[in-house]
């Protein structure tokens, strides 16, 4: 985490180092001086990732998404600088009276309210292969830096803080029992999505500011990211486990020849018995080769072709498979109870049927593809 001054372009703070114009800034326990607090808008944060550290130190092709997580720890220290603190008589008069009121069932030394902060929020993530050199990138703009980082994505978007507001009672900060602090617990989550990490080192640079003013903006948000505080940053990730898609390769594999082997075994014997192949019989052949298509290993086929839309093929195959059961037990439910001869119950009589299941299957295929396909937001 490091300061920035005037409008120069940031650069990347990381451990002891600092590059360009971005001043070092201590937080956590070392964060008890003046000098550490800063304005929530003139702060560069910076997370790189994996580390020795973290419960899982290298990603993988396996490893088919990455979730993050932020939450900002601001704290306020002294009324001058509590956002909203520096109100009117009538609303000061006002809050006394609603604490005052509240005392009696309320015996904690905190108000604790909650809601959410409207912010700007200027987002940078930058890969670099794992074996690489181990130098820092610069926010230069561009999508290759010399030092071997590539820029993946670049934001500049509006996005709600939602924060837990912890403030002291006021009627102990005038008795000296308590120092007049508040503290803002904000998250984002999810703050980004990357979907088939590979094995490289990742880094995001994360800048705040306060929207775009109006008539309806409270000025305690403008304060919240003026006033100077105390930052504590943390970083929450969250990756898919390799051994949970290893285990279904593994499976699809063993259980493929199965099903093969049913397959033809039924074939033949319907073929053998039977003139006339029903309509349900039909259905069954077709259940068991989306049970094929669902066995695909999607799981090479990511290794070898890493694009995100690959993935669509467990969940699309899913559908078929499930679109195949559920023609496959209506149709034959149907069949049981018809009354006329197998013969005159063709495609044509369970029209109703397989529209309905059909339309069902696309659906929620379409579905699918809209909420869980890969997207740049």
């Amino acid at each position: 985490m490091c300061r920035i001054d005037g409008n120069a372009d940031p650069t990347v703070y990381d451990e002891d180092i600092s590059l360009g114009n971005c001043v070092p800034v201590v937080n956590g326990e070392d964060a008890d001086d003046d000098e550490s607090r800063v304005p929530l808008a003139n702060v560069v944060t910076s997370f790189k990732f994996p580390s020795a550290r973290d419960e899982v130190a290298s990603y993988s092709r396996w490893n088919w998404r990455l979730l993050g997580s932020l939450m900002l720890d601001v704290t306020f220290h002294g009324n001058f600088n509590i956002p909203g603190a520096n109100v009117s008589e009538a609303d000061s008069d006002l809050r006394v009276e609603r604490s005052a009121a509240t005392n009696t069932t309320n015996q904690s030394a905190f108000d604790v309210s909650r809601r959410n902060i409207r912010t700007r929020m200027r987002a940078t993530l930058k890969t670099k292969p794992v074996g690489g050199r181990a130098a820092i990138p610069f926010n230069d703009g561009s999508s290759e830096t010399s030092e071997g980082w590539t820029k993946e994505a670049w934001v500049f978007v509006e996005r709600d803080l939602d924060c837990a507001i912890s403030r002291a009672r006021e009627e102990l900060v005038e008795k000296d029992e308590m120092l007049s602090t508040a503290q803002y617990l904000c998250t984002i989550s999810p703050l980004f999505d990357i979907q088939l990490p590979s094995n490289s080192s990742y880094v995001v640079t994360l800048e705040f500011s306060p929207p775009e003013s109006s008539p309806d903006s409270p000025p305690e948000d403008l304060e919240f990211f003026s006033n100077p505080s105390f930052l504590r940053p943390t970083l929450t990730l969250v990756v898919e486990s390799k051994s949970h898609h290893v285990f279904l390769f593994y499976l699809k594999c063993i259980a493929s020849p199965f099903v093969i082997t049913a397959l033809i075994w039924f074939v033949v014997k319907m073929y053998l018995n039977d003139l006339y192949i029903s309509i349900p019989d039909r259905l069954l052949i077709l259940t068991a080769l989306a049970q094929l298509v669902q066995n695909i290993p999607t799981e090479l086929l990511v290794m070898r072709w890493p694009v995100a839309h690959v993935k669509m093929l467990d969940d699309l195959s899913l559908l078929l498979l499930v679109c195949a059961l559920q023609l496959f037990w209506a149709v034959y439910t149907s069949d049981k109870l018809a009354t006329n001869e197998p013969w005159e119950r063709n495609s044509k009589y369970y029209w109703k049927t397989i529209l309905t299941i059909s339309m069902a299957t696309i659906t929620a295929a379409l579905f699918s593809i809209y909420n869980n396909g890969p997207t740049y937001k």
